[in-house]
């Protein structure tokens, strides 16, 4: 989301959300041997992602930054925000 801050893609928006993404069984694992394949050097953070218990804070993570990006772009967090 930080790469929106120069884009002119977002010029006229009025609001912007985030949205995590979750992955279970076969296409978790077809996802993570992706990353292996293309970002041998992102395995490790993205395994550690899809690990249940920072999940929680992955959400929070996301949301805080979205928010971030938001406020810096003088656009509403979300549709509602």
């Amino acid at each position: 989301m930080n790469d929106l801050r120069s884009s002119r893609r977002i010029e006229g928006a009025e609001a912007l959300g985030e949205g995590g993404l979750t992955l279970h069984g076969e296409g978790r694992e077809l996802y993570l041997r992706t990353i292996e394949r293309h970002y041998p050097h992102l395995k490790e953070r993205y395994r550690e992602l899809f690990e249940k218990p920072s999940l929680a804070g992955y959400y929070s993570r996301l949301e805080a930054t979205a928010r971030e990006v938001c406020k810096s772009l003088g656009v509403k967090y979300r549709i509602l925000g």
